[in-house]
């Protein structure tokens, strides 16, 4: 699996580097949109790589440093919501897609360790996954669930590689599905 996953992990690299299509550039360097994610997908042999980010307040409602233990709890609960995959995405069944790997950062866990800069930008949460799917080949769709887990989120701007190239989509929670 180590080979397969850095030859991946490479293709999920360079979607977040360089354009997919010319004349629609990754607009990752823009500052956040409020109510926007992005996604990154790479389907490659047995495996789905997704990169997702959003702004906190799309999560949690806030992006600025928490003030209260509440708002402390609000963001660890939303990363324990944002490592369940299922609460993000839904592969189609077909596939026998499993989670192998999820991770989960915020841009807060910095704060808690040093004093808050008032100068910084705003709060982002980055979710990365990796399933193995035994039957790759009927990988045709995902279901973007996060837009009911966390309904700040309007829309995701996704951008998949596949073995056979390149595409992109913009989804919303009236067209939450991506096609492969």
């Amino acid at each position: 699996m180590g080979v397969r996953y850095a030859i991946a992990a490479t293709y999920l690299l360079l979607t977040t580097t360089i354009p997919v299509f010319a004349s629609e550039p990754f607009r990752q360097s823009e500052a956040h949109v409020h109510g926007e994610a992005e996604l990154n997908v790479v389907i490659s042999e047995n495996m789905a790589l997704l990169e997702l980010r959003s702004p906190a307040v799309n999560i949690i409602g806030f992006e600025d440093s928490p003030q209260s233990d509440a708002e402390w709890q609000q963001v660890k609960q939303a990363e324990e919501a944002l490592r369940d995959s299922s609460a993000v995405v839904e592969f189609s069944d077909a596939a026998s897609c499993v989670l192998v790997k999820a991770d989960v950062h915020s841009s807060f866990e910095a704060e808690q360790q040093a004093a808050h800069n008032h100068d910084e930008e705003h709060a982002e949460f980055e979710a990365t996954y990796t399933f193995e799917c035994s039957v790759i080949d009927k990988l045709e769709s995902a279901k973007l669930v996060l837009f009911e887990t966390f309904p700040g989120v309007s829309e995701i701007r996704a951008q998949v590689v596949l073995p056979g190239g390149q595409t992109s989509s913009e989804l919303t929670a009236d067209e939450p599905n991506l096609y492969f």
